[in-house]
């Protein structure tokens, strides 16, 4: 599945950046992703980044972490980028 970038609202790109770590097969607490975003929200013009240990990858025993970087834009619009290292 593709990450759709760009969205009108913070949570929309909060669960696509979710999902798309979902289809690569990981599993983990999408709610060590969401916390970061809980309280402050991304300011215009800034970005803010959440990371996640995954506990399995396609079906194995991983070390690896998931990453999810929020970046708004100054006209409101927020863009999610979604991967795993």
């Amino acid at each position: 599945m593709n990450l759709q970038p760009f969205h009108p609202t913070l949570q929309k790109a909060i669960d696509e950046g979710i999902r798309y770590l979902n289809d690569q097969g990981a599993v983990f607490n999408p709610d060590e992703l969401r916390e970061p975003f809980t309280f402050d929200g991304v300011s215009y013009g800034t970005s803010r980044e959440s990371h996640c240990v995954i506990q399995t990858l396609k079906g194995r025993r991983t070390q690896k972490y998931g990453h999810l970087t929020i970046w708004r834009s100054s006209n409101g619009q927020y863009e999610v980028n979604a991967y795993i290292l």
